[in-house]
């Protein structure tokens, strides 16, 4: 981040729960986080936005795109944002089965 304030205005914004952020139980979703995010770009930043955000931060990113306020974001980049966490059996659960299932073939032969 060093080098951005070179060209770009720079906010580095701790979410709820995150950081130096006070913890607030029970009030963390994206769109509680994606609110935040749309009230701080209205009343601090005042101008369009690129929005980057690691993780997490990637998937609050992706949501900004999709619900902020129309012509508040401009660009968008998600870093590692964990968009498929939400599936019924993991990738890694999959693997573990096809390991699994390999092994007992292998074992038959």
């Amino acid at each position: 981040m060093a080098l951005l304030p070179e060209d770009f205005h720079v906010f580095a914004v701790d979410l709820r729960g995150q950081g130096r952020s006070s913890w607030t139980p029970k009030r963390y979703s994206p769109d509680n986080f994606g609110n935040d995010l749309v009230r701080f770009i209205a009343l601090v930043v005042r101008r369009p936005v690129i929005v980057a955000g690691n993780s997490s931060g990637g998937v609050v990113a992706a949501w900004l795109s999709a619900y902020a306020m129309p012509g508040q974001v401009r660009g968008v980049l998600c870093e590692d944002a964990p968009f498929f966490a939400s599936e019924l059996t993991t990738t890694c659960y999959r693997r573990r089965r096809c390991r699994r299932s390999r092994r007992r073939r292998s074992r038959r032969t």
